[in-house]
């Protein structure tokens, strides 16, 4: 079999031939139909951070395709089934190969009426998306609270947000440093509007006006700091990523004065009732329109590591789906 395989620490991820019973141990071996490509893939791929923690080891945290074997009985040969996160890709072999064994409990069933293609196409990405708006529902926001603000709008998971909650009802503003750009993709996401940080304007205050009804933030750090204390009575902010900072610095005013609320987001390690769920809905009530006009592009196993730099470089856009049972369609 195929894989790009990560053999030291510091080393970048190379093809080559292996065994099958050279993967991590797992009780469901799965054939890998597609993979997808996200950040914290490319991080791992070119070896710019620390996300692979046993060597050697196949990155790719996500991956869809059929049951070849089942050392239990959940699942039977030739089941349909994805894995996301469930440290796939850092601790046990990823997506990022022709075959894999997975944990039985990281496996979900795919559901009816999802194709292997377009479970990668969400993906990771998608799920946490998914997820996000999940837990701000689960915590009372509505429409009524005012607009939601997505940070890091045109990255994976600000796309999938934006789309999936003008689809649930909301007003969304969406954030982004590629406002020149990228305005008309994101309002066929279903943004009402498009801005930068400067359109912004945040302050330092402790307590500004009530900008937001909530946020859904890919950005941390000053941003973070910053969107806080702008959130309208009750409001709600999930915190999804870092891609500015890990830090945060904030006073409690927001908190105890307004009742917002911050919201952790964690996908990989995720309940799995919940996974479940979170499936379940982005197959039926939750497939928004919008999705559709997030750009998909497939790619053979061959071509990851020319794809995970270009990503790294911020020069990729939309979806990267991995196919490694037909790469060259």
């Amino acid at each position: 079999m195929k894989a790009l395989r990560v053999l030291s620490k510091d080393q970048p991820a190379q093809l080559v031939e292996m065994n099958s019973d050279e993967l991590t141990p797992g009780e469901v071996h799965i054939k890998i139909h597609y993979s997808s490509i996200n950040y914290k893939d490319a991080l791992a791929v070119t070896a710019k951070g620390k996300i692979i923690r046993n060597f050697p080891l196949n990155p790719g945290i996500d991956f869809s395709g059929t049951v070849l074997s089942c050392a239990n009985s959940d699942f039977k040969p030739g089941d349909s089934v994805l894995v996301t996160g469930c440290s796939v890709g850092e601790e046990w072999d990823g997506g990022f190969a022709e075959e894999v064994k997975a944990h039985a409990n990281s496996v979900i069933a795919l559901p009816k009426g999802m194709s292997l293609k377009e479970a990668m196409f969400f993906g990771t990405a998608g799920f946490t998306a998914a997820l996000a708006v999940h837990r701000l529902l689960e915590n009372h926001q509505s429409p009524a609270k005012g607009p939601m603000l997505v940070s890091g709008a045109t990255g994976g998971v600000g796309s999938f947000s934006v789309a999936l909650l003008r689809h649930l009802g909301f007003e969304v503003i969406a954030l982004t440093g590629k406002k020149e750009s990228q305005s008309e993709y994101l309002k066929n996401l279903g943004a009402s509007q498009v801005m930068n940080l400067e359109d912004l304007g945040l302050d330092n205050k402790p307590l500004g006006r009530a900008l937001f009804g909530g946020v859904v933030d890919n950005l941390g750090g000053d941003f973070l700091s910053k969107a806080l204390p702008h959130v309208d009575l009750w409001g709600n902010v999930a915190a999804i990523g870092l891609a500015q900072s890990p830090t945060l610095q904030s006073t409690v005013m927001p908190f105890i004065l307004r009742g917002v609320s911050l919201l952790g987001v964690s996908s990989n390690n995720c309940p799995l009732k919940l996974r479940r769920e979170i499936w379940r809905l982005l197959t039926h009530e939750w497939k928004a329109p919008g999705f559709e006009h997030i750009e998909t592009q497939e790619i053979p196993l061959d071509e990851v590591p020319q794809v995970a730099k270009l990503m790294l470089e911020r020069k990729t856009h939309g979806r990267i789906l991995v196919n490694l049972v037909n790469p060259k369609s």
